[in-house]
C-alpha cells in the first residue's frame, strides 16, 4: 500500500512539473527591482504595468511581494505609496526583516503605478517582485526600462 501510495504521488509530482503544456503558455509577466537605501538614500522602487493603447485608462493587474530588511540603528517603516497619494506604512525594527505582497493595478487610476520606500528613519535593503496579468506592458510612470525599476531621489534644488 506505502508503495502504491509512493507511485501515485510521484506520478502527480510529475504531471505538475511537467504536464502536456509548455512555457509559452505561462503568460504572467514579472518585474523585480532591488531597493538599497543605504547607498543611496531616499531611493525607492516603482512598479506597474499597462495593458493595450498607451493613452487608454485600462490598468493591468499584478501581485507584488516585498522583502526588506532595515540596515539602520532605529525603528522605521516599510512604506507602499499608490498614484492618487495615499500610502500604507509597516513598522520594521532596526535590524528586522519584513515580508509582504499585496494587489495592485486595477481600472482605477490609485494602484496602477505603487512606490515602495522608507521612512526617514529606515534604511531599506531587499527586493520588490512582482507578476503581471497577460499583455502587461511597461507603464510610463515606471521610468527606465522594466515592469519594477529602482530610483533615486530627485536632487535638491
Amino acid at each position: 500500500m506505502r508503495r502504491l501510495v509512493r507511485v501515485g504521488g510521484a506520478l502527480i509530482l510529475a504531471l505538475g512539473v511537467a504536464g502536456p503544456w509548455t512555457p509559452a503558455e505561462a503568460k504572467q509577466r514579472a518585474g523585480s527591482a532591488k531597493l538599497d537605501q543605504v547607498t543611496t538614500p531616499g531611493a525607492s522602487v516603482l512598479c506597474g504595468a499597462r495593458r493595450g493603447n498607451p493613452a487608454g485608462p485600462a490598468g493591468n493587474t499584478f501581485t507584488y511581494h516585498v522583502t526588506m530588511k532595515n540596515a539602520a540603528l532605529t525603528a522605521g517603516n516599510v512604506i507602499v505609496r499608490y498614484q492618487d497619494a495615499s500610502e500604507v506604512s509597516f513598522p520594521i525594527a532596526a535590524g528586522g526583516v519584513l515580508h509582504f505582497s499585496g494587489v495592485g493595478g486595477s481600472t482605477n487610476s490609485f494602484d496602477r503605478v505603487i512606490e515602495v520606500t522608507g521612512d526617514l528613519d529606515a534604511q531599506l535593503v531587499g527586493t520588490v517582485s512582482a507578476l503581471f496579468d497577460t499583455g502587461a506592458q511597461e507603464h510610463p510612470d515606471v521610468p527606465g526600462l522594466g515592469l519594477c525599476v529602482a530610483v533615486a531621489p530627485a536632487p535638491a534644488p
